[in-house]
């Protein structure tokens, strides 16, 4: 299948995905690596955010296949919405060449700009960020040559207190079942399962699960 079959077929599938509460917004990944370091520019279809960032890949530290990989982001809000920065550490652990397991835990922290914003914030004298969330994360995975499946459970928390009120929720879960094919062209089209364990006040604080289309460049 050549790229442009791809591209079409995954720009098709995520125009028809837009906007269907079943599916959230495709994604748009596109980095580059020089020797170990990368770096990479991240959007979705609604063009909600502008997320840069770069990382390195320690290989083979202490033993061989294990992989630490520190990251750092800044994401760019859109119309308005806040900005964010990101420090992300991941290690992945390669088994008998095609087999993985790893492990990561993400801070994001929100712009103090907003949090002024925020009503009776200045009058307390509170000194938090606006939008603090850790997530760690645990998976496993296999690498079928032409196919990558994923299995991943992530863990949630929101540390601000306005925030986790407001949307009635502080700690949840989620899981991630991701398929990624490989085109061997650095084009790397892939789908993913997710299922919430808390969406939010939006929707009741119930589970909800959606699908997710995207596409990683890598050149």
């Amino acid at each position: 299948m050549s790229k442009s079959i791809l591209l079409c077929f995954l720009t098709c599938s995520g125009a028809c995905a837009q906007g269907d509460k079943d599916f959230l917004p495709a994604e748009l990944n596109i980095g580059t690596s020089i020797g170990n370091a990368y770096t990479y520019y991240e959007t979705n279809s609604e063009i909600g955010y502008h997320q840069f960032g770069l990382g390195y890949n320690f290989k083979d530290v202490l033993t061989d296949g294990l992989t630490i990989s520190p990251q750092l982001a800044y994401i760019a809000g859109v119309n308005g919405a806040q900005n964010k920065d990101r420090i992300q550490v991941r290690a992945t652990y390669t088994m008998f060449g095609k087999a993985f397991v790893r492990a990561e835990y993400r801070y994001t922290s929100g712009d103090k700009r907003v949090e002024l914003a925020e009503p009776m914030n200045a009058f307390r004298g509170l000194n938090i960020k606006f939008d603090d969330v850790q997530r760690g994360r645990l998976g496993i995975g296999y690498d079928f040559g032409r196919i990558v499946l994923s299995y991943d459970a992530l863990f949630h928390r929101q540390d601000n207190d306005v925030l986790a009120a407001r949307q009635n929720r502080r700690f949840w879960t989620s899981q991630w079942i991701q398929a990624d094919l490989n085109t061997d062209s650095g084009l790397t089209p892939f789908v993913r399962f997710t299922h919430t364990s808390d969406g939010g006040l939006a929707i009741g604080n119930r589970p909800d699960d959606k699908a997710l289309f995207g596409v990683n460049f890598w050149f």
